[in-house]
């Protein structure tokens, strides 16, 4: 089993099954704090990803979390903690299916900001050439079928 690194660096909390120096946490929580834009697709999701690179690392990805339905209009990125984070849910989750030998980015970090009410981030390596279902879905119209 991994060992999990756990680490506060400026109210952030971050965990991960890899070792990052204070350099590379600098890298990622301000990477964490920049807009991370819209997507330009009606399949693309709520926001767009943010890529990364990080010296000694592959490329990485970083998705932030943000609310949907009726509630993004009033709060948009935060959540109120209840149990696990989404982000850790999420990590978690990505780990179960790499185990089952479904090939998914492999989950580098779990990061969330605040207690109660928090922002949270999950980092991924990045699939090189790898596509979005919804990217798949727009460029392979012909291949899809609507049930």
């Amino acid at each position: 089993m991994n060992k999990t690194y756990t680490l506060s660096y400026h109210r952030y909390q971050i965990h991960s099954s890899f070792k990052f120096n204070k350099d590379h946490l600098k890298q990622l929580t301000r990477a964490f704090n920049k807009n991370p834009g819209s997507v330009n697709s009606v399949l693309g999701g709520r926001t767009a990803v943010k890529r990364i690179q990080i010296p000694g690392f592959d490329r990485l990805i970083i998705k932030h979390f943000t609310r949907g339905g009726l509630v993004r209009y009033f709060i948009k990125n935060k959540y109120i903690r209840w149990g696990k984070t989404r982000c850790r849910i999420e990590y978690e989750m990505i780990k179960t299916a790499e185990k089952c030998g479904i090939k998914v980015p492999e989950p580098i970090i779990h990061a969330h900001l605040g207690s109660l009410f928090y922002k949270c981030w999950l980092v991924t390596k990045e699939i090189p050439g790898g596509k979005t279902l919804a990217d798949f879905s727009i460029d392979n119209k012909t291949q899809i079928k609507i049930i």
